[in-house]
Parts: structure tokens; sequence; C-alpha cells
């Protein structure tokens, strides 16, 4: 729903706002997408509330709401404002809500997890515009490797003018990620045009070189958010909750940035780096 590969190297996270220019579990258990990361001991899990990030003078704001500590509203404003909303089935996230805006006009995303023995295996449904106004059908997949997700592959379709009711797949999205134990260590994102003859595949990677031995504030949120937010909303940091520490230090665009936190409880509450910073807020 928005130009990935123009916001990845900066709303990637809160965190990446920390550093990069603008425009520029090893338990299975998470596999259900609703159990926190798996720490000393449950009690001491803190649960992300806010997020208040600034950098050259512009900010971006993220707020999470829960339910019974499950993650169920996620709103962020600024340029790349969305609303997201996770509905579930038992322990299960079901389904996601995510409005934004496609094209300068307010849009809809609903999408349904699908699983397999409880792994969640993809995802599918449909972007409106408001009632009867279909802009795209989408379905996303995610492979994985010992347990980690390690593919996520995006496809939007549009439908056939010629042939209403036939959709053709118009723009593909992939991220591969790589891990060092339970770390990303590598994530390279490409985008493709697939009715543009004329386009050429973009592609963006970022390293995470170094992490701190403290607690993730994002690596509570669900599984399937976590999945779907690199393609549908990574302003809300969501990715980064694939690893189980805290990224120090972060390499794109043949550029090395350092981030630096301080921690209370051993979790984040400020980062610092070379742009800005961003303040990290708990219910608990």
């Amino acid at each position: 729903m928005k130009n990935l590969l123009y916001i990845f190297s900066f709303v990637f996270s809160a965190a990446l706002l920390l550093s990069c220019e603008p425009n520029r579990a090893e338990n299975g258990d998470l596999l259900f997408g609703v159990l926190p990361p798996q720490y000393d001991s449950v009690a001491a899990v803190k649960y992300l509330s806010k997020v208040n990030a600034t950098w050259d003078g512009m900010t971006q704001n993220v707020s999470y709401s829960y339910t019974e500590n499950k993650l169920v509203k996620v709103v962020s404003d600024g340029e790349h404002a969305g609303d997201y909303t996770l509905m579930y089935d038992g322990n299960k996230v079901s389904q996601i809500s995510i409005k934004q805006n496609v094209l300068g006009q307010p849009a809809t995303a609903l999408l349904t997890m699908h699983y397999d023995n409880n792994i969640l295996t993809s995802a599918e449904g449909e972007v409106t515009a408001g009632p009867g106004l279909l802009l795209y059908k989408t379905k996303t997949e995610f492979t994985y490797t010992d347990e980690k997700p390690t593919r996520i592959l995006t496809v939007h379709s549009t439908e056939n003018p010629d042939h209403l009711g036939t959709f053709e797949p118009y723009m593909k999205m992939e991220s591969i990620i790589s891990y060092d134990g339970p770390n990303v260590s590598q994530w390279q994102l490409t985008k493709d045009m697939l009715l543009d003859p004329t386009a050429t595949t973009e592609s963006k990677v970022a390293r995470f070189g170094l992490y701190d031995e403290k607690k993730n504030s994002f690596a509570v949120f669900p599984l399937a958010y976590k999945l779907l937010s690199p393609h549908f909303g990574p302003e809300t940091g969501a990715p980064l909750g694939l690893s189980l520490n805290n990224f120090t230090e972060l390499q794109t665009e043949g550029k090395t940035a350092q981030v630096t936190y301080q921690y209370q409880d051993n979790y984040p509450v400020e980062g610092t780096g070379s742009k800005g910073n961003a303040t990290f807020t708990y219910t608990n």
C-alpha cells in the first residue's frame, strides 16, 4: 500500500530513524504469534505502548494498545500514517485491518491469516477505497527455516479491465531474512512491477552488524503482525521484533550507523543516533 523501497531505509523501524537519512524466536511458541518472547520469565516481559522518534526536525509517533496482553491496535502518525487493528481467534491472529492512504485517498486492507498445524503460512485479502471500490487483491506467503521466518512474498493483483473478474499480478515484494543466532543479521527487500515492461527490479539490503544483550521492545508483538509489517507498515517498528535483542549497528546503502540506548529493567527507554533520538514507553 506504500512505496516500501522509498521508506525502507528510514522507517523500517522507529529505531532505524535514529541513524539513517530520511528517504533514505528461536522459541517455537512464537509461531502462534501471541506468547511473549522467552527471556528470564513471563513476569519480566514489558509491553511497548509508545515510540516517539525525532530526526532532522521531523517526527514519527506510534502507539500500541493491548487487551489481555494481546496487541489489538497500532496507530502511527506523520507522513507515513497508518491504523492497524488485530483480531484474534483464541491465541491466534485471525485478521488484520490496515487503514492507510493509497494515491492520496483513504484505503483499507483486510487480511485473513491461514495456518497449517498452528504455523502461519499465508495471509490474503482485498484493498478497498470505500464500499464497492476494490483497488486490488493481495496475498502474502511465509517460508520458515528451523522455525524462523526466512522469506516473505507478497503479490498484489489487479482486475483486468478487458476481462472483468480476472485478476493479474501487477506487483511483487519479497523479503529474504538471514539470522545470526536469535537475531536478524540481514534483510533484503525487492520490488518488481510485473505489468510494466520498462520497470526494473528495485532492491535494498540492511545488514545488522551488532546487537546489545538487552530485551527487544518489539519482540512481544504477534508473529503475524511482525511478518506482514515489512510490506504493509514498517514504520511501526514491528519487523525488528524478529530479533531477540536490539541492534546497535546498521549498514545500508554503503553507510554504517550506530545506535546507543538507555535502559530500564533491561528494556530500552531511549535511543540516540547521529540523526536524532527516540523514546520508548511501556504499559508496565
